[in-house]
């Protein structure tokens, strides 16, 4: 932290610019006189208020050196801190790596320095010009205001730009679910799907991957589970004895055994009698198709396999899902929108919130009522009825 001597001065270099010099004593060990300067482009008022700005840096201790580094250099630091810090999952930096490639084509040449207010807002008006999403435009300004707290930490700027401006919210999406009638109908075209299968009489290895896939849609509507944790089910999570599963990994979409998000994920959840039924037909069959193409079958089967019995690609699985909801006439059903659902029915049908917070895995009460909130009021329309009904037979 350095104390500034006298005013400073303001030099014209041109028509339009100007050099700011503060002098800033001795150095310690050299002896010698130091001074720190910036060419500034604009009106001589301009370049008073630079001049200022810059004896706040000065005085706050802000490293005015490493604030002339590009954004596209400190962004490429950034990166780096976060592979060697060994805490951030590689899902996350790859999806780190793709908003700062959208950074860099507005930010990529700005110094670190010259992050202002009115930067930001028309980099975000620019933004909207060019077809970014409410969702996108706050991800990626979300990211930027990271990196650039990371730039104050560091005492390469004296304060975060992004704290000053309104970064959009991301849009809250209604849920799209569907009621009874409409898992019945999603139900007939997956079986469908499967007499359509025997009867083409298609190669063993497109069987197990059309029928794992299948088995994966009649796992979400029954059990809730998400698609990672359904894609990560081995059969030694799965105990027809007892008709329960357990969950306690998840296959992540680059393509790596994760343990669930938190200790809640890891829950174990009862299975009715049809998906019991199927479950066991479907591990019998998986068993011996499997046994055919010589392919091992062990407990750490996935029970939802690809054409070589291991666990499916989750993107691919998407790709195939959208021809599934396109036949069923559902083209905006997510298959997370399964999990929705089931808890939607459940709560619908008089099934109370912690129960449903133990077979999703929610760590908290709270998060299902926030969610499925729209599900209450059926639940509370019956309880008035109940209690009409009590009050008529007491009086009787």
């Amino acid at each position: 932290m350095h104390v500034v001597r006298g005013n400073g001065s303001i030099e014209r270099r041109g028509p339009n610019t100007w050099r700011i010099r503060l002098a800033i004593g001795k150095d310690p060990v050299t002896g010698k006189y130091r001074q720190v300067s910036r060419t500034i482009h604009g009106s001589k008022a301009d370049a008073i208020r630079a001049r200022e700005k810059l004896r706040h840096e000065v005085e706050a201790g802000i490293d005015t050196e490493a604030g002339r580094m590009l954004f596209s250099e400190f962004a490429a630091e950034f990166i780096e801190n976060r592979l060697t810090g060994g805490t951030i999952k590689e899902v996350t930096i790859a999806g780190d790596r793709m908003i700062i490639k959208r950074l860099l084509r507005y930010f990529g040449n700005i110094e670190l320095r010259d992050f202002s207010v009115p930067l930001l807002i028309r980099a975000q008006v620019q933004m909207r010009e060019d077809g970014f999403s409410q969702t996108m435009l706050h991800t990626t300004m979300r990211k930027l205001s990271q990196i650039l707290k990371q730039a104050v930490r560091y005492d390469f700027i004296p304060s975060n730009p992004c704290d000053k401006i309104d970064i959009p919210r991301i849009a809250e999406r209604s849920l799209t679910v569907l009621d009874a009638e409409g898992v019945r109908h999603l139900l007939n075209v997956l079986e469908q799907r499967e007499k359509k299968l025997r009867h083409e009489e298609v190669g063993p290895c497109r069987a197990l991957l059309e029928r794992s896939r299948l088995m994966a849609c009649h796992l979400a509507i029954a059990t809730g589970m998400r698609r990672g944790e359904i894609l990560g089910l081995t059969w030694k999570g799965v105990n027809l004895e007892t008709g329960t599963l357990r969950i306690t990994q998840q296959y992540s979409t680059d393509a790596v055994l994760r343990p669930p998000k938190t200790r809640s994920g890891i829950r174990a959840i009862s299975l009715d009698a049809g998906i019991l039924a199927r479950l066991r037909s479907w591990k019998a069959w998986q068993e011996e198709t499997m046994g055919g193409l010589r392919i091992p079958f062990t407990p750490d089967t996935p029970v939802v396999a690809n054409t070589v019995g291991d666990h499916a690609n989750p993107g691919d699985f998407t790709m195939w899902w959208i021809g599934v909801r396109e036949e069923a006439g559902f083209p905006r059903l997510r298959f997370h929108d399964l999990r929705h659902t089931q808890a939607t029915l459940l709560i619908g049908n008089g099934v109370d919130i912690k129960t449903v917070q133990g077979r999703l895995g929610h760590s908290k009460a709270a998060t299902t009522l926030d969610i499925y909130a729209g599900a209450l009021p059926e639940n509370d329309r019956k309880a008035a009825e109940l209690l009409r009904t009590i009050i008529t037979e007491q009086k009787q």
